[in-house]
């Protein structure tokens, strides 16, 4: 950064391991010493530069050309002018690049502000490359925000994202992006998948159309196929339970012959887990009792139950308040915990 002076960063961060590593994970794509302090300053700069630069080249979109016996020609002023107009356009795309890059490393070092630790293991230094690669021309604030998260986890937590996902990412807009975000909100969360109920009568009810589930498909972060089922062996396991990070359902069979229960669901792809761990949705609810609502009336060899969550544990299990919130119905037996 011109005209800066050394700046230790602990003198920054107050030597905050997160940030120091998300400093040296940039320094790797960016080629220098990474110093977010600098980050807004540098950003009101080059607003002033590119608007600038952007002025001049609007003032010499017309190029200059003459046209004599059949040939086109340009003088040497006229090249010189183009090949300055030229710079300035290369300027000017450069330096938009470069304010994307920032910006998001400084929204991921926000992400990383509420981290103590974070993993020893360093960023795979391909995968760093190829996400700075990615990032270059996204503007969207948005966007940007969602990149951040990435970056963030990834520093948290190396190979969270895979280049897929990367990719995926990459060749989203903004409109795909928001309908991911809607889709999770209705998704169905057990400790080994992420899924969401293929009743789409009861989706569409409450808001999640068809079109939406197919655009998340093309995406690459959905398995609609038909067939797919999340499968509860009860000869395993005596109950099961599944949660959409605010509620929980507890499944367990009313008698000695329910053996399993088989839930017909479309399945997130892999990098549709890793951006639903990232993305902020807020959990429908609504559907969410519905859904449980339906199982309880439909099944009635099962025991249906839903409680509020009170935390996560490390190993993906939850704890839960007792008392079920799910409203009792005449033809079923209430569950109590």
């Amino acid at each position: 950064m011109s005209g800066a002076k050394g700046v230790e960063i602990h003198d920054i961060f107050g030597a905050s391991q997160p940030l120091t590593k998300l400093i040296e994970t940039a320094g790797q794509a960016i080629g220098e010493w990474y110093k977010p302090i600098g980050v807004k300053r540098m950003a009101k700069a080059k607003t002033a530069e590119l608007q600038i630069i952007g002025e001049a080249l609007g003032d010499n979109i017309h190029l200059p050309t003459k046209y004599d016996d059949g040939k086109l020609t340009m003088s040497t002023q006229d090249f010189e002018e183009l090949a300055k107009r030229t710079g300035n356009r290369l300027m000017y795309q450069e330096l938009r690049k470069q304010q994307n890059i920032e910006s998001i490393v400084e929204l991921a070092g926000a992400e990383l502000e509420k981290e103590e630790t974070v993993s020893d293991e360093p960023v795979d230094p391909d995968w760093t490359i190829r996400f700075f690669n990615s990032v270059e021309d996204v503007s969207n604030e948005e966007m940007q925000k969602l990149w951040g998260r990435v970056l963030a986890g990834e520093v948290k937590r190396p190979e969270s994202f895979s280049i897929r996902t990367l990719e995926i990412l990459k060749n989203m807009s903004q409109a795909e992006a928001m309908i991911f975000q809607k889709l999770a909100s209705y998704c169905l969360v057990t400790r080994k998948d992420i899924c969401l109920s293929s009743d789409t009568n009861l989706l569409r009810e409450h808001g999640l159309a068809y079109i939406d589930i197919l655009n998340t498909e093309d995406c690459g972060l959905l398995q609609s196929q038909s067939g797919m089922v999340l499968i509860m062996n009860f000869k395993n396991e005596s109950s099961f339970y599944i949660h959409n990070k605010s509620v929980l359902g507890h499944i367990s069979p009313a008698n000695e012959e329910t053996k399993r229960f088989d839930l017909p669901v479309y399945r997130l792809t892999g990098s549709g887990e890793e951006l639903y761990n990232i993305i902020k949705s807020s959990p429908n609810n609504s559907y969410f009792l519905d859904f449980w609502k339906h199982i309880r009336k439909k099944e009635k060899n099962l025991k249906v139950s839903v409680h509020k969550i009170e935390a996560f544990y490390y190993d993906g299990r939850a704890k839960y308040f007792p008392p079920d919130i799910l409203p009792p119905q005449d033809d079923h037996t209430e569950v109590t915990s």
